[in-house]
């Protein structure tokens, strides 16, 4: 009972109160217990829809966002291969350097500012 509150907690409460209503006996026309059944029909509606734009905004959201970490990892390639050619590296290994640098794109962009920034700044 305590877990499908902090589950949704709105969901919850409309569910007690129709059980409620359901319960209650004064109510001879039936005018309360339609309004607030319909009350909740309503908000089950509005969840639903609020649910699936949000779901669709957020995944909207994630495709902007999906090229982020292959242009932050070609960045990183490009700064380890124009550095290692700097220092003179052979073919091979700028090419594993660089393998790697795209892998860890950011790991390596924080690294290349702070510790070989200086000695391999691009002309």
């Amino acid at each position: 009972m305590l877990q499908e509150f902090i589950k949704n907690p709105t969901s919850y409460v409309l569910k007690e109160t129709a059980n409620f209503l359901n319960k209650v006996e004064d109510d001879k026309s039936g005018v309360i217990k339609n309004r607030i059944s319909s009350a909740i029909d309503d908000y089950k509606v509005k969840e639903f829809f609020h649910a699936s734009r949000m779901d669709r905004q957020s995944l909207k959201r994630c495709e902007d966002m999906s090229y982020l970490p292959f242009i932050i990892g070609l960045i990183a390639a490009y700064l380890s291969w124009t550095c290692n050619t700097a220092k003179g590296y052979t073919f091979m290994e700028k090419v594993i350097f660089s393998f790697f640098a795209y892998i860890f794109g950011g790991i390596y962009i924080l690294y290349y500012f702070m510790v070989r920034y200086d000695e391999c700044k691009i002309k």
